[in-house]
């Protein structure tokens, strides 16, 4: 007996091995990112890959591709880190494009293959703002809700994915229920007797708006407008009976059943909550837009945990954090957080859990996994971090949906630059001075250290109003070059912008174990997969918002690749395979391209794998002087350079200063000049021809 105890209690601790995908993986906290200076040899500042061409990072061992997405000039990202992109096979993932409509891939291809743009008959399939969701049972199938202004917004439909083929991907959706509501006195900010005209769990984007039977429903009826989401009443619906089981005002769920029983309503009017429905039917988080720290939680605030019939269970967090929910290693509902609320050090490092089947009315019940010292910006810790990689990272559990329960993706990235805040940007390293003043335009400065100076680097210059960000183009032992569209004194502060943070998870999406059952403050077990190089700014749909598939084998983001995009894009989307299945790449090269004069190569800077070709076709051959390096030549035509690539290299390519207005007035101006010349050397033969008859005429014999 006491042996069988004993290998029960084993068989608890260890419930399974480490998933194969997570083998080659790094589980240490070193720091891949600098040692000491920046820029370093061990953190690649890779040039932006070409759509459908892969970065094989070095220091993690793992091949991130760009994804095309042709319609939108390359440019997309993932709907939200609890949003799963791929359907219920992992055969088709969905990406959100430049324009914010949904796009289809074949996700079976490496890397997956851009299919079309999902339109139906009915509204915009828009799943940033509007909830667009993959059927956990059907592979072929989306749910959908149509936009408000359609007119159709209370109406739950799907779409058929099947139909969708690289020519026409127009689809005729299915109606599945029309819903309806009506505000009263009481709860809402609108006039009684409005009719609501949304159903949603939260400005899209939310994640779960079904169980994974894809038969129980759950969400709100609203009045939406140009303020927001007026919320009206809680909704739960059953697909399969087509019955609406439960539906009430929003605040019957409030102590007293009144709007102020929630006190979220002491600060908002609208704009009140996010609803996310747990894959287990018999759970449902209702977001609260108000958080506190553990001890001033109260009703109605941060995250709480509800039954099908919207019967408050318990507490699940003081906080409306960066969350989301799926199952822990031992397949147990649970919620996870970004952080804790106790108001200690270890906040910042905490990933919060919450086991949903043990949540209490009314005490805090949830335990932390505690990241690497590193992560958070402490005294005692080496390394630093910018406060957004504690507040603003962000957790998915989309891939503990399937046959891989257990883990979750951490995604984090720097929230920083000249739009942000004036420019909070990493305390480390320590800043430089310009050392030369600039006037806008291409110039060389002497900044007084090159130590977090290179080609790549993003860099802010100045402060305030003044600050902007420049990417260096040139750089020797003590000079750099760079583009810039403000003046500046020698004097401005330099600072490192995609040098980011330093440490464990410096802009890295890594996996993490969940386990509910482990002691509070248990140290996390995490398998670090790569770089998101993504640099927010002030711009939202800069954050990687990773995202995982089914069953753990592949994650997709966006990201603005080391580029400060101050308020606005472009962001790309980029795809990573875990595993075995993760297909070789071979060595990668970096192809530079240094421009001098009026005209331009660049198209063909990027990465390659050894023995790819490339080819520059010249913006402006006929100005060109000279182009050379890698080992490439020039077409008949004169109009391309290519090359094989061998090793990281550099094109030269010297142009004449000259514009093509330039070059044509100039032509012009000569054919005006020989024009002149010729006319009069015209002129003068004609005149010569007439002295001489005249001079003959006078001298000739009188008979």
């Amino acid at each position: 007996m006491r042996w069988a105890i004993l290998c029960i209690v084993s068989v608890s601790l260890f419930p399974q091995t480490v998933p194969p995908q997570f083998q080659n993986l790094h589980t240490d906290a070193n720091d891949y990112t600098c040692t000491g200076t920046v820029p370093c040899a061990t953190w690649p500042m890779p040039l932006l890959p070409e759509p459908g061409k892969a970065f094989a990072d070095p220091n993690f061992g793992t091949n991130t591709w760009r994804l095309a997405a042709p319609l939108t000039g390359d440019q997309a990202m993932s709907t939200y880190s609890r949003v799963q992109a791929w359907n219920s096979d992992n055969t088709k993932m969905f990406l959100i494009d430049g324009q914010g409509y949904a796009t289809l891939y074949d996700a079976t291809t490496t890397p997956p293959t851009f299919i079309n743009r999902i339109t139906s008959d009915v509204g915009y399939v828009l799943p940033a703002s509007l909830d667009v969701l993959w059927a956990y049972t059907d592979p072929k199938r989306i749910y959908y809700v149509p936009n408000p202004s359609s007119g159709r917004g209370l109406e739950l439909r799907y779409l058929d994915i099947s139909l969708c083929t690289s020519q026409n991907c127009a689809l005729t959706s299915v109606l599945v229920h029309t819903f309806a509501c009506v505000s009263d006195a009481i709860g809402s900010d609108v006039v009684a007797g409005t009719p609501g005209n949304q159903i949603e769990t939260g400005s899209g984007a939310q994640g779960g708006m079904f169980d994974k039977t894809d038969r129980y429903f759950s969400f709100t009826c609203d009045k939406y407008d140009g303020s927001g989401r007026h919320e009206i009443d809680f909704v739960r619906y059953d697909r399969q009976t087509d019955t609406v089981t439960y539906q009430d005002k929003w605040y019957k769920v409030c102590p007293g059943q009144i709007p102020s029983g929630c006190a979220v309503w002491k600060t908002y009017k609208r704009n009140l909550l996010r609803m996310n429905q747990h894959p287990d039917q018999r759970f449902t988080t209702v977001i609260w837009q108000c958080g506190s720290r553990d001890s001033g939680w109260s009703r109605g605030c941060g995250t709480e945990l509800y039954d099908p019939g919207y019967n408050y269970l318990g507490v699940v967090s003081p906080a409306n954090t960066h969350q989301d929910v799926g199952f822990d290693i031992h397949g147990t509902p649970v919620w996870v957080g970004v952080g804790a609320g106790r108001n200690n050090l270890a906040d910042e490092r905490s990933i919060s859990v919450t086991d949903l089947t043990a949540v209490q009315p009314a005490a805090l019940t949830y335990k932390t996994i505690l990241l690497p010292c590193s992560y958070s910006r402490q005294p005692t810790c080496t390394g630093t971090s910018l406060g957004a990689k504690s507040g603003s990272s962000h957790i998915s559990m989309t891939g503990s949906w399937g046959s891989q329960p257990g883990y979750g993706l951490l995604s984090t990235m720097i929230l920083a630059g000249q739009a942000y805040a004036n420019g909070l940007a990493a305390n480390y390293p320590p800043g430089t001075t310009l050392g030369t003043d600039v006037l806008p335009g291409t110039q060389e400065v002497t900044p007084a250290s090159m130590s977090q100076i290179a080609v790549g680097v993003v860099s802010t210059i100045g402060t305030g109003t003044a600050m902007e960000s420049v990417t260096w183009t040139a750089a020797t032992a003590s000079t750099a070059t760079a583009t810039f569209t403000k003046p500046h004194a020698a004097n401005a502060v330099v600072t490192c912008l995609s040098c980011g943070d330093t440490g464990f998870a410096a802009m890295e999406n890594f996996a993490l174990q969940i386990d509910a059952t482990l002691p509070d403050g248990t140290a996390g077990k995490f398998w670090r997969i790569g770089r998101t190089m993504a640099i927010r700014d002030n711009y939202y749909n800069a954050e990687p918002h990773t995202a995982v598939n089914r069953d753990f084998t592949a994650i997709v983001w966006g990201s603005t690749w080391n580029v400060d995009l101050l308020s606005n894009g472009p962001v790309y989307a980029f795809w990573t395979r875990l595993g075995a299945a993760a297909p070789p790449v071979g060595p990668t090269f970096d192809v530079v391209v240094n421009n001098v004069g009026n005209g331009s190569a660049d198209n063909c800077r990027g990465t390659y794998q050894q023995g790819e070709s490339f080819k520059c076709v010249l913006s402006n051959p006929g100005n060109l002087i000279q182009i050379s390096g890698c080992g490439g030549t020039r077409s008949a035509d004169g109009t391309t350079y290519s090359a094989t690539v061998v090793v990281s290299c550099a094109v030269t390519a010297q142009f004449n200063w000259q514009t093509p207005g330039d070059v044509q007035a100039a032509a012009a101006s000569r054919s005006w000049v020989t024009g002149v010349v010729l006319l009069a050397l015209l002129l003068a033969l004609v005149l010569f021809a007439l002295w001489r008859l005249r001079w003959r005429r006078q001298h000739q014999r009188k008979p």
